[in-house]
């Protein structure tokens, strides 16, 4: 595992955990309280009647119930950030975003679009191939998910870098965005990751050099996002 992603797992861990409690954010100091209990009871032994923290579901209904409710805040805050209602684009709108090259072949494009718990992302990707190279182009539209990738632009910002013998991982600034590269040096394997708008994440991949990934990347167009 990479450094960033070592980092990026780290804030993913946190939001998974905040997700699997009860939605309600709204109180820190109950919270509080209620970890403090935890382990006050874990140390009572003899006191198993009160193990349970008075906040977790008993149910399975309850349990979705704060399922639902946690996404609708997501969907919310999402919303809120993007200035408006999310329409999750479309198979067209996500073609018209590819890069068009002439010295790179490219595969048929392929789309798809998930909702879970009312909460809707698509995603689009292409192979791309040149003289034995290849080039995975990914387009992930985040829709009504949008919110989550604060983890995300979180490391971004973090200015991380790495480099070793084999490898180099830095941070870099595409079209006012924040993005990273990740590639070996004897030019067999790169990636490029660009955080869109704080609702796309451009991905350029394959067994190719830095600079082609960069190639492709600057290659998209992405007026109708």
């Amino acid at each position: 595992m990479t450094h960033l992603r070592f980092y990026l797992t780290l804030l993913l861990a946190l939001c998974l955990a905040v997700a699997c409690g009860k939605a309600d954010t709204n109180k820190p100091d109950e919270t509080r309280e209620q970890a403090t209990h935890a382990t006050e009871l874990q140390e009572v032994k003899d006191q198993p009647d009160q193990s349970e923290s008075a906040d977790a579901p008993e149910t399975v209904e309850e349990a979705m119930e704060n399922v639902q409710e946690f996404t609708d805040k997501v969907k919310e805050e999402s919303e809120k950030q993007q200035g408006g209602p999310i329409t999750v684009a479309d198979r067209d709108t996500l073609v018209s975003c590819l890069p068009e090259l002439d010295d790179w072949q490219q595969s048929k494009p392929s789309y798809s679009k998930d909702s879970v718990a009312g909460m809707t992302s698509a995603k689009i990707h292409a192979v791309y191939t040149r003289n034995g190279e290849n080039a995975t182009v990914t387009i992930h539209d985040s829709g009504t998910m949008s919110s989550l990738l604060q983890p995300l632009k979180m490391v971004l910002s973090m200015n991380i870098g790495h480099e070793d013998d084999v490898k180099v991982e830095e941070m870099f600034q595409w079209q006012g965005c924040q993005g990273v590269k990740e590639y070996k040096k004897d030019g067999t394997s790169a990636k490029v990751t660009v955080l869109y708008k704080d609702r796309y994440i451009l991905e350029i991949q394959g067994n190719t050099t830095i600079d082609a990934c960069l190639e492709l990347l600057n290659a998209l167009k992405l007026e109708n996002l």
